[in-house]
């Protein structure tokens, strides 16, 4: 008796601790790679988009406002298959759920974001799983490849708040 609610438990508890880690709903961007999606803080796996504040150089120099761009294409992008659909990798120092989402359509957000040119691939932590999207991106002039811009992580330390 004992052992089959010891293998009850150990099949029981897996499917539990999957949808514990998960959380679906219509999100509210807060950046070009930040949701908040039920009261959850969500930072998308592996990417890294130009901040909210962040201006980058069209291809005639002048400065245009990127991360605003950024946020404004996401948020329309997941408007138009909800719900959109999180799934936690891990967590950050600010206790942010860190997440692969995806649309209703099934489509996943985070190489969504790189493929259109508005997030890069953070190889630190994707392992390189959107490179090759990164480089498409780049070389069709998408997003913020249209001009120049500084890295996200290197704008982030000139701009500390």
């Amino acid at each position: 008796m004992l052992l089959r609610i010891i293998l009850a438990a150990i099949l029981v508890l897996p499917a539990q601790a999957v949808l514990a880690s998960t959380v679906s709903g219509r999100p509210v961007v807060v950046d070009g790679d930040s949701l908040e999606l039920r009261g959850e803080r969500i930072r998308l796996n592996g990417i890294d988009a130009v901040e909210g504040p962040q201006e980058c150089l069209d291809a005639r120099g002048r400065p245009w406002a990127c991360g605003r761009a950024a946020a404004a294409a996401l948020q329309a992008f997941l408007d138009e298959a909800l719900p959109t659909v999180c799934e936690e990798i891990d967590r950050d120092q600010y206790d942010r759920m860190i997440a692969v989402c995806w649309r209703a359509d099934g489509v996943e957000v985070n190489a969504w974001l790189v493929a259109k040119g508005w997030a890069l691939d953070y190889t630190r932590h994707s392992g390189g799983a959107y490179a090759k999207l990164e480089a498409a991106a780049a070389a069709e002039g998408l997003g913020i490849w249209a001009g120049s811009f500084a890295a996200p992580s290197q704008w982030r330390q000139g701009h500390r708040r």
